[in-house]
């Protein structure tokens, strides 16, 4: 899931070689597209579903997905990884966390970074890195991670 594409727009105008922002949502790539258009990056756009690539294996050097697993299943979850690993050696994800509390589309899952380790265990080597703090009114002392990077590779 593309989203508005800007992050896209982001790795392509970082120098990313070739940039191919996917979403099987006709609509959500029209607006992305958008995007492109506005910052002049070279973004390729296709109509693809995370869980069934029509790429060969080993086809990218890594595969990145911001805002998108934390609205499927474990089992989705996993299918969608490992669909990843296949067509590419990493998959980096960023997903909110279970601080983040704020439900933007309404259907995400706010896990903990304990949660995502089972979720993603045997699915290959994960490392996992809170970022985006912000102190909670719970204890102003402890700054808690709203975002959650992760790594995972074959």
């Amino acid at each position: 899931g593309c989203g508005s594409g800007i992050m896209s727009v982001f790795f392509s105008m970082s120098g990313v070689r070739t940039t191919i922002a996917c979403d099987r949502d006709v609509e959500v790539l029209k607006k992305a597209r958008e995007t492109s258009s506005a910052w002049k990056a070279d973004v390729r756009f296709e109509n693809q579903d995370l869980f069934h690539f029509k790429y060969p294996a080993d086809s990218f050097d890594a595969v990145f997905s911001q805002g998108v697993l934390e609205h499927f299943s474990d089992e989705e979850i996993r299918a969608a990884c490992q669909e990843a690993l296949r067509v590419s050696p990493v998959f980096i994800f960023s997903v909110p966390g279970y601080y983040y509390k704020h439900k933007d589309f309404g259907n995400e899952r706010l896990l903990k970074d304990k949660d995502w380790e089972v979720i993603l265990s045997g699915c290959g080597s994960l490392r996992l890195v809170p970022y985006f703090k912000k102190r909670v009114k719970r204890n102003f002392l402890i700054k808690r991670p709203l975002m959650l990077m992760g790594i995972l590779s074959r």
